[in-house]
């Protein structure tokens, strides 16, 4: 099985990179450029991220405006490690900490991300950082806002809500300078209205978190008649106009906010002249008007309106896939509202499914963060790779400075850096694979341990004498941090009486029966197999065991795998079986069956 799932992962791998070059031949040159990424990125992330390697190779675009564009990608593949890593690699750029615009809003990505994984002491400190470039820089008006506003998502998210309302409040304030110093200018932009309207949301919507639902009104209508000043700027390129869609989209947002608070308030008129608002508005079928919908429907517990309109969602799907966080928002909809209608059969139907959906979401959740690691480290690596070709450059520079002497000795001395550098790649080839394969190993390993003990569990009770259980053996805490030439000395004589009396070939082989033939006490024996195997006495002789059974497997090809599991020290075949397994990830007939295969290939 295990063998299955790295073809297969080979193969995924072919067709992808040529599903890679087509894409890319498909491209003509004068085409790529890095806002072709951009564009891209909306509807195919990966898409985006090939054609920003052919604008790397093609040095179409400066380094730091490819770093900016692959941040943006991996933040809209939800990759938010990585989209961390390469923020931080464009901030570390001159052009983009020169370039208060750039700087700011590349420290509001990377902030955004850290504080979806929960770093909130990282996002900190990047938030504090842009303080400083304010003061320090004395940063444009067009800036000052952005900083209040994430440390006012921090302390929120740190439980500090007083420090929160004060922070963000702020923001709205420095946000209302910078428009009323536009208006002044006559240059103002539909971003900056959009801008103060959302951290009115925010407001607002804290505000009714703490259950403070008059001044959540407020602010909400606070967001609307901002939303309202866009209107003599409507239908326009974008950022100095808005668009009509993007505006309806913005009016529903406000309209059903209001709707909401005034409906939970009790304040049913207003509530319904609002929400009457919302159905009236041309973007009311959006996907988020639907949201603000059934929450107004809920909060009327008209619960049947509810199930109308989570219905559709049930069968939603996003870019063709069915797992998804607007299904299960839709069967938890759908679970309480026939709850509520004393439908239990059809409530826990839908429960069911949302539980299903939680744990495939959750699954697709543990696969990305762990494939978004292998590409940090890929990342890392590759980097090393450019540092290093950096300092054979850097090098190349000197010798050919200094290369007055004879071309023999220029040869030499280039020769001598040729093979130490390729021995060095090799080297790291060879260490970057295995450190790969002991990764994926290590994760398949996890799996098939856990399938193993589901489906062996019920079957058999295996003896102690054949498992590698701690039972009995010294604490973890007891083992000794360092060891002495004494103990060293013990445990070789130890492992050399075991292998050449071949004592592990006994199916009855105890640690009290190996005691009293080393005159080792027990404690002392327990230490030093744990120091120097790593592993208990059960598991220090069935590994013994197995590399012996191996031996057996090669040599003797007429053996049946219950003579191998006996003459090597296991009495019961199954124990056999699921060590070996364990060990090498394949069966004891499926490795021999390899063993003649070799063979025949051979002969």
């Amino acid at each position: 099985m295990k063998y299955l799932k790295i073809i297969t992962c080979i193969l995924f791998g072919i067709i992808r990179s040529f599903s890679g070059l087509s894409a890319q031949e498909s491209i003509p040159d004068s085409l790529i450029d890095i806002k072709l990424a951009r564009y891209t990125a909306e509807t195919d992330p990966d898409k985006a991220l090939r054609i920003v390697e052919l604008v790397r190779q093609q040095k179409k675009a400066p380094e730091y405006q490819i770093d900016w564009v692959i941040t943006q990608i991996y933040g809209k593949k939800g990759q938010d490690r990585m989209a961390i890593e390469m923020a931080k690699r464009t901030l570390a750029n001159d052009s983009v900490r020169n370039n208060p615009q750039f700087y700011f809003n590349m420290c509001v990505n990377m902030i955004e991300s850290m504080i979806y994984l929960e770093d909130y002491e990282q996002a900190m400190h990047y938030a504090e950082e842009m303080v400083q470039q304010i003061e320090k820089k004395g940063a444009s008006s067009s800036n000052k806002h952005q900083p209040f506003w994430v440390m006012a998502r921090i302390y929120r998210a740190t439980g500090d809500k007083g420090e929160a309302y004060t922070l963000l409040n702020k923001a709205i304030e420095l946000i209302q300078q910078r428009i009323d110093s536009l208006q002044t200018e006559k240059q103002v932009t539909a971003i900056s209205f959009q801008t103060q309207a959302k951290y009115y949301s925010d407001l607002s919507h804290w505000q009714a978190e703490d259950g403070n639902l008059d001044a959540a009104i407020r602010s909400a209508l606070k967001q609307y008649e901002t939303i309202t000043k866009l209107e003599p700027i409507k239908d326009g390129p974008y950022p100095w106009k808005i668009p009509l869609n993007a505006l309806n989209r913005e009016y529903c947002m406000a309209y059903g906010n209001i709707a909401c608070l005034y409906a939970e308030s009790g304040d049913t008129a207003n509530g319904q002249q609002w929400f009457d608002k919302l159905l009236d508005n041309p973007a009311h079928d959006a996907f988020i008007a639907q949201g603000l919908k059934i929450r107004y429907y809920q909060i009327k517990k008209n619960y049947q309106k509810v199930i109308e309109q989570a219905i559709p969602y049930a069968s939603f799907l996003k870019d063709g896939d069915s797992i998804n966080s607007v299904r299960l928002s839709a069967f938890l909809n759908l679970a309480e509202a026939y709850k509520q209608l004393k439908q239990p059969e059809k409530a826990l139907f839908y429960t069911e499914k949302a539980l299903e959906q939680t744990d495939s979401l959750n699954l697709r959740k543990q696969r990305s963060n762990a494939l978004e690691m292998a590409t940090i480290y890929d990342t890392q690596e590759k980097e090393k790779e450019i540092q290093k070709q950096d300092a054979k450059l850097h090098a190349h520079r000197i010798l050919s400075a200094t290369a007055g002497g004879t071309i023999l000795l220029l040869g030499v001395i280039l020769w001598l850096i040729w093979r130490n550098l390729k021995m060095a790649r090799r080297k790291n080839r060879l260490m970057v694979t295995q450190i790969d394969s002991l990764l994926s190993y290590k994760d398949e390993l996890n799996l098939a341990k856990e399938e193993i003990r589901k489906l062996t569990q019920p079957i058999e009770t295996e003896s102690p004498k054949e498992e590698a259980e701690t039972s009995g053996d010294i604490p973890e805490s007891n083992v000794p941090a360092t060891y002495t030439a004494e103990d060293k000395a013990m445990f070789e004589e130890l492992d050399r009486i075991l292998t050449k009396e071949r004592l592990f070939l006994d199916p009855e082989l105890s640690r009290d029966s190996l005691i009293k033939r080393t005159h080792i006490n027990k404690n002392r024996i327990a230490s030093l197999i744990q120091t120097f195997t790593g592993t208990n006495f059960n598991g220090y002789i069935n590994n013994m065991r197995l590399e012996y059974s191996i031996l057996l497997l090669k040599d003797y090809t007429n053996y049946t795998i219950p003579a191998v599991a006996a003459d090597s020290g296991f009495n019961n075949v199954r124990t056999f079986y699921r060590l070996f397994r364990e060990r090498y990830g394949m069966t004891p007939t499926e490795y021999r069956q390899i063993v003649l295969d070799n063979t025949e290939t051979n002969d």
